[in-house]
């Protein structure tokens, strides 16, 4: 018998914690869809200047059973967290973690400041991911608010879409690759 009740909401955060990052800022995120009623819980997989004020931060808010540090992990031992959650979130800067969370078919969330490395370029605001405004905790729980929604919807057929957007970008290892050695002959042709 299946249960009537709602999978939880399961986002994930996966990097280095800096303060460009803004972990922070995605804690009180959690903590405010919780306020609103949503059954979610955050992982954050990694280590850094901020693990200790994120862990505090969590606690202060009383959300500590729904925020989960995991510390560094590597490759295999990520599997799990990009398989079972349904939304990877970077508040901050973000860079190449975004094309891996794609690649299962994860939509991104992050900021639209002007702060991000190139592989931000992927992200194409309704289709494989949004932006929040300006660093807002209330644009930033709205705009989650509304993927969990979506997904509820939506979300076996809206992961493989996302997933082959990867590939129509050229993000894959063998483009990369490809595009690598390209540009490196050309730089020994010279």
């Amino acid at each position: 018998m299946r249960s009537s009740r709602p999978r939880q909401f399961k986002i994930l955060f996966a990097g280095r914690l800096t303060h460009a990052k803004r972990c922070d800022l995605l804690i009180k995120a959690v903590s405010e869809l919780r306020n609103r009623g949503i059954d979610c819980s955050l992982d954050i997989v990694g280590d850094g200047a901020t693990y200790d004020e994120n862990r505090d931060l969590a606690i202060r808010l009383s959300i500590e059973a729904h925020v989960h540090f995991h510390g560094a992990l590597y490759d295999d031992d990520l599997v799990p967290f990009f398989s079972l959650s349904d939304v990877f979130v970077i508040p901050g800067k973000v860079g190449l973690s975004i094309v891996h969370a794609l690649s299962y078919g994860l939509p991104i969330i992050t900021s639209d400041a002007d702060i991000h490395s190139p592989e931000v370029a992927i992200v194409k605001a309704g289709v494989n991911g949004a932006f929040f405004e300006n660093l807002s905790l209330t644009s930033l729980t709205d705009v989650l608010a509304y993927w969990h929604i979506k997904l509820a919807n939506d979300n076996h057929g809206l992961k493989q879409r996302i997933q082959k957007t990867v590939v129509a970008a050229g993000y894959t290892p063998d483009q990369m690759a490809k595009t690598f050695l390209n540009h490196f002959n050309r730089m020994t042709d010279v």
